[in-house]
């Protein structure tokens, strides 16, 4: 009977050594579940502050090649400008002068007609 005693106090102290083992199984397990979860939302943290770190890279990256195009096209466009100004201004002297030339050639006609008009009149006057 003692030794049955024994037995069944050894098995008591061994079922509540293995209960607490349990406890303290179960205390590890959820200890290692709320750390991979604390792990889980620090790794999303951290991926999501990257992703949004990469994001404002990108856009400033895409602010800066709008700026530097833009920069360009107004550049082309006034050299462009400037270029069909040139043509015009050119156009414009080349139009000038065959005016002028015209203007002249006009003038040059009248003065020889009143030349001769002059002439002849100086003639009949002295005959």
């Amino acid at each position: 009977e003692d030794i049955l005693h024994r037995t069944q106090l050894l098995l008591h102290v061994s079922n509540f050594a293995l209960c607490g083992k349990q406890e303290q199984l179960r205390l590890q397990v959820e200890g290692e579940v709320r750390r991979r979860d604390a792990q889980r939302e620090a790794d999303s943290i951290a991926a999501t502050q990257a992703l949004n770190a990469e994001r404002i890279k990108a856009q400033a990256h895409l602010a800066e090649t709008v700026t530097d195009i833009k920069a360009q096209y107004e550049r082309v466009l006034a050299a462009e400008m400037a270029q069909e100004r040139e043509m015009y201004l050119k156009e414009l002297q080349e139009h000038l002068q065959v005016q002028q030339k015209i203007h002249e050639e006009d003038i040059n006609i009248r003065l020889a007609a009143q030349a001769k008009d002059i002439r002849e009149e100086s003639e009949a006057d002295m005959n």
